[in-house]
């Protein structure tokens, strides 16, 4: 999650340098690797559901904001 986390952002300073609010592919820094990873996948011929991974992301986000808000409580 970290690593997509990572990401989005480095695609939106490229977004940002070049004055624009929208994402585009080119704005996403792709190594080497994974584009293997991609191609690599795609050869699999699998469909994979977007929606379960992103509640997924969202419950484990709310997991984490939820702790650091518990352990702020504690150091007030």
């Amino acid at each position: 999650m970290r690593k997509l986390y990572d990401l989005l952002i480095a695609e939106q300073a490229t977004a940002n340098e070049d004055r624009r609010d929208i994402f585009q592919s080119r704005d996403l820094p792709i190594t080497k690797g994974l584009q293997e990873s991609v191609y690599a996948f795609r050869k699999l011929g699998e469909d994979v559901e977007l929606e379960p991974i992103l509640a997924q992301l969202e419950n484990s986000q709310t997991v984490h904001w939820e702790r650091a808000f518990r352990i702020f409580g504690l150091l007030l």
